[in-house]
């Protein structure tokens, strides 16, 4: 079986798992011969073996009851799935449209992207990932948008690579230190991997950003923003983040409350939506967009 072919099925059984309750075992692998068109897997054994692997490499449990002779997910899956749906998902992207170029090439005319394809730094991604998997500390020169000046950062232990809007960012720490930074790769040169190695302080960074939108990372509070009730259909059909529920609905707009970040990337994500949306707490937060609309509808007078 092809890497993309095992990886492909770990997201059907996944996808079987969260979107129809307890599946029997005969149940899941009728799934799997119907919706995995490569037939790869098609009997008891394969099934179990890719089950298994799940377990073991990507941790999850996935408990089978004895009694119903079914499989589920547990409540530990769900909370660490949606890193990992996001991975097999773009994997199963990348196949379609892999395998559909191959059969013909005027398919590529087929595909519209958002980006312009001007995105920098993705050969750093091979060599990064394997500096986290290894633990190697890795080197780098780094330039901000807002200086001129390109800055050396020497012996960082990489932790985490991290995607927001299409941009790679490296998230790591230093030696002796829990604190979390970030660094775009389209802004990095000079990368060298260190021979010395690190033992990482902590056990599981992307945590770290549990309550986040974007990299900017800060103390997360409670956050509630009133929509529209027009805006609030695609908000609810495209969350901005895990833990939006709503608090209030009404003919004129609905409530959300959010348990995040008020960082940078939220105020843009909120001022984005324009007159569609207020900021109902905290007051830090609506001062900030306040200053941001404010400063904006002075460039027009």
């Amino acid at each position: 079986m092809s890497t993309q072919g095992t990886i492909h099925s770990y997201y059907l059984i996944i996808d079987r798992l969260r979107t129809a309750p307890s599946p029997t075992k005969r149940e899941l692998l009728e799934y799997m011969k119907r919706d995995d068109h490569d037939g790869l897997v098609n009997t008891m054994r394969t099934l179990d073996h890719r089950l298994e692997e799940l377990r073991t490499e990507f941790h999850l449990e996935i408990p089978y009851d004895r009694r119903t002779r079914s499989y589920s997910l547990s409540e530990e899956d769900v909370k660490s799935l949606n890193d990992l749906i996001r991975f097999l998902e773009l994997n199963t992207i990348t196949r379609i449209f892999g395998e559909s170029i191959k059969d013909s090439r005027d398919a590529i005319r087929c595909l519209s992207f958002d980006s312009d394809g001007s995105f920098q730094g993705l050969h750093f991604l091979k060599p990064i990932l394997n500096a986290i998997q290894t633990r190697h500390r890795i080197s780098f020169n780094y330039q901000k948008f807002q200086e001129e000046d390109v800055i050396l950062t020497k012996d960082l232990c990489p932790l985490l690579l991290r995607e927001y809007l299409g941009r790679w960012y490296v998230c790591g720490n230093f030696k002796n230190s829990e604190k979390m930074y970030t660094w775009g790769l389209d802004r990095m040169s000079s990368l060298d991997i260190s021979a010395e190695t690190f033992t990482p302080i902590l056990d599981n960074p992307a945590s770290m950003f549990d309550a986040v939108i974007g990299v900017a990372m800060m103390k997360p509070e409670i956050v509630e923003l009133a929509f529209s009730a027009r805006q609030a259909k695609y908000i609810i059909a495209l969350p901005l983040h895990k833990s939006q529920e709503i608090v209030l609905e009404n003919e004129d707009e609905v409530v959300f409350r959010f348990h995040v970040a008020p960082n940078y990337e939220l105020v843009q994500r909120i001022l984005m939506y324009g007159c569609e949306v207020r900021v109902l707490t905290p007051p830090g937060l609506i001062n900030d967009v306040k200053c941001h609309l404010t400063e904006a509808l002075e460039k027009y007078l």
